[in-house]
């Protein structure tokens, strides 16, 4: 996310950075970013979609090594996607595609590798790892709130409002600040600067070393006033801004000459990352010849296109601004969700410009507005029942599913699985999507103007999925759906009905139950000579056999039973569950010793693709649920 090699390049210059210490303070954390690098960075497989109890443990000792320095963690989700970031988000998913296309292919190519082979774990998140996090978080007691769109803009706000560090490796904070305060600002630390697996002791207890961006001290915006990043970021091209779209449109500063690199000037050397800095450089110096102003620079910016394109130009640069805007005034219901009737106070003052109303050809005030102002799209989600939202805020409604009504439809994003010989592990879960959709339009009761992402204009209301065709493309599909009144119906009534899901036995435990629920919406909506008669299904004989021995050690070792005691209310400091993952490490520790060395064990990409599919129907479930 943000501006390509802004990160890199910033990162090259020393002087942008301060060592400095994280103790005895809250901090805001990139709730996707950290789920990211915990994953990658903790030596856990990808391969086999999901290793969700070595997850926990890792996740636990993160916690704990935050609580040791007294920090109080909040993290920050990402809600809705934008209807404006729709083909960057789509590019991602076909690189993912390919990325599983390659794997498939790397895995079964002659000679056959074990399945663990170091090449084969890529950089692909399973299904559940967000709920997983999630639900250890819960079951500690750590804050965490998941917002209506992108996290950023929210995250930025939140920090600064509390005065706390801002914790992501999303080059986008480097731009933000509160753009209009006389002192202050964002304290911004990239993730792989902060050392957080060994705290370090002083005499008032424990702290994590890190790196603090300095944007006023280093070289890298030296002369840039905080208010003129955004525009740096939006002129040199962030996810908002068609790639290279205003590159030809960015006059020389009158002290730089041209940058031109002959061919065989670019044949010797890596010529991409040098022409991004030289990018960089022009525009910084270009901008900071304006003296903190954002108005001019806009205006000639604009007035160097055709008068044609120029509205075009115009739109791409007030979104791409607006998406760096610190909302300060919309933060207060977040701060009422995390601390209750009473949020702290803001720490910073700013006069921020309101009332500009300027006409549609004053682009460099429309520029300024869009600054100081953001996005006005409806609150769309501003309808909901209180109970509705909180399950939101708990990210117990995916916001991956209320894409259909709000955004541009549910994109399904490919996992490991039989890419080149199976269809969308996701279509087995489709009907689940078609009910939650179904319910929630009733449930909101939303104009059909706030339900963007639905279609009204056929006998049955229509919205739309982008799911994987083939092994190498994304297709938009149209699904139908029913509008479903619930008039009080008791939940698991309600859903034994329209899913036909098997009652629950008084001997059998709920959690047992809903298992049992799971593979059996496998089984029917997978429609497979292997999964017809569930009963001798071996993969899920081997999926509740498995489940079992884990519930039995965690109850036996005292692992609690990692219910989601943690509901967002109060700093955040108990420990909730257990805070005891002694049995979860035994547990991971001694799964990860019943595989011989010397066996060759090839992946399996049946068996990945069911484990894949049980996942999606989980997902499903646990959502229409949580209506």
């Amino acid at each position: 996310m943000g501006v390509s090699g802004l990160s890199s390049y910033i990162r090259g210059d020393s002087s942008s950075f301060r060592q400095t210490r994280l103790h005895n303070s809250l901090i805001v954390l990139d709730g996707k970013n950290i789920i990211n690098n915990l994953y990658y960075n903790s030596g856990i497989l990808t391969q086999y979609n999901g290793e969700y109890m070595a997850f926990d443990v890792a996740t636990e000792q993160f916690i704990l090594k935050l609580r040791q320095c007294n920090l109080t963690p909040i993290f920050v989700i990402d809600g809705l996607n934008e209807m404006s970031k729709m083909r960057t988000i789509l590019n991602r998913k076909r690189d993912r595609l390919i990325t599983c296309f390659n794997l498939q292919t790397a895995a079964t190519d002659l000679p056959l590798r074990d399945g663990g082979f170091e090449d084969f774990r890529i950089r692909l998140l399973p299904s559940l790892a967000c709920q997983s996090f999630l639900s250890t978080l819960d079951r500690l007691g750590v804050l965490h709130i998941t917002v209506d769109f992108e996290a950023d803009q929210v995250a930025a706000a939140l920090a600064i409002h509390l005065g706390a560090p801002l914790i992501s490796n999303d080059s986008d904070f480097y731009i933000f600040a509160p753009y209009w305060a006389s002192s202050g600002g964002l304290t911004y630390i990239p993730t792989d600067l902060c050392d957080f697996e060994t705290p370090r002791s002083f005499d008032g207890g424990y702290y994590l070393e890190a790196q603090m961006f300095v944007a006023r001290e280093g070289r890298t915006f030296q002369g840039l006033a905080p208010i003129q990043r955004p525009l740096f970021a939006v002129l040199c091209g962030n996810d908002y801004i068609p790639f290279g779209y205003f590159d030809n449109y960015i006059p020389e500063p009158a002290t730089q000459q041209h940058f031109v690199e002959h061919d065989d000037q670019a044949a010797s050397r890596s010529a991409g990352p040098s022409r991004k800095s030289a990018k960089f450089q022009r525009v910084v110096d270009w901008l900071s010849g304006f003296g903190g102003d954002i108005v001019e620079p806009v205006n000639r910016i604009i007035s160097g296109f055709p008068l044609a394109e120029r509205p075009q130009a115009a739109q791409y640069l007030l979104a791409g601004l607006a998406s760096y805007s610190v909302p300060m005034d919309q933060v207060t219901p977040y701060l009422e969700y995390l601390f209750g009737g009473k949020p702290p106070s803001c720490r910073v003052r700013q006069v921020i410009p309101h009332d500009l109303h300027p006409s549609s050809q004053e682009y460099g005030l429309r520029a300024l507005q869009s600054l100081a102002e953001g996005n006005s799209d409806p609150q769309l989600i501003a309808e909901w029942s209180p109970r509705l939202m909180k399950a939101f805020r708990q990210r117990r409604i995916q916001p991956g599913y209320c894409d259909a009504l709000y955004s541009f439809g549910i994109v399904m994003s490919p996992r490991v699985e039989d890419v080149k010989n199976r269809e969308s592990i996701h279509l087995c879960s489709l009907p689940l999507r078609q009910l939650f959709v179904g319910i929630l339009v009733e449930a909101t009761a939303a104009d059909r103007l706030n339900l963007p992402g639905i279609n009204f204009a056929h006998d049955r209301p229509l919205f739309y999925e982008y799911r994987r065709v083939g092994s190498s493309s994304f297709q938009k599909h149209e699904v139908p759906f029913e509008r479903l009144p619930l008039f009080g119906s008791k939940a698991f009534a309600f859903l034994r009905q329209k899913l036909c899901l098997p009652n629950r036995p008084p001997v059998i435990p709920a959690w047992l139950h809903g298992l049992a629920c799971i593979l059996f919406l496998w089984a029917r909506f997978d429609a497979r000579p292997e999964t017809a008669r569930l009963c001798y299904s071996p993969i899920a004989l081997a999926v509740c056999a498995c489940a079992i021995a884990a519930q039995m050690r965690l109850l036996g070792g005292g692992g609690g039973r990692g219910g989601r005691s943690g509901r967002g209310r109060g700093r955040g400091r108990g420990r909730g569950g257990s805070g005891d993952n002694g049995a979860r490490v035994a547990m991971v520790r001694h799964f990860e010793s019943l595989r011989p060395s010397y066996v060759t064990e090839p992946l399996n990409f049946s068996f990945l693709h069911a484990l894949a599919q049980l996942q999606s129907v989980h997902y499903g479930l646990a959502t229409l649920v949580s209506l």
